[in-house]
């Protein structure tokens, strides 16, 4: 099954004072889309805030992306890899010149 993600625009409603942003009533593919459909919804039915989000879309589903920044993936054999090579950078910081030139590590 493909995949693609696309910008879209989040509408938010009334956050319960003009400094909260409020919970997201809807997302549309343009900025002017969004205009449209905050109208009314905001703090004293004002305009409702607008954010930049991404969407996941998979076939005729489309998925709200929490963080629009990438991110990395691991395998479970990369996340061991990784964390056992911090181990060894934490172990070997707390180790001296001599320490270290005594262990062949040096």
């Amino acid at each position: 099954m493909s995949y693609k993600i696309i910008d879209a625009f989040a509408v938010h409603g009334d956050g319960g004072n003009e400094y909260n942003i409020g919970p997201i009533i809807g997302y549309c593919a343009t900025q002017a889309d969004a205009q449209v459909m905050s109208q009314g919804k905001g703090w004293w039915g004002g305009a409702g805030a607008i954010n930049k989000a991404k969407l996941l879309v998979v076939g005729d589903e489309m998925f709200a992306l929490e963080r629009p920044d990438a991110v990395e993936f691991m395998s479970a054999d990369g996340l061991r890899k990784a964390s056992a090579e911090a181990a060894r950078q934490r172990a070997r910081a707390k180790l001296n010149a001599e320490d270290l030139a005594a262990l062949g590590l040096k």
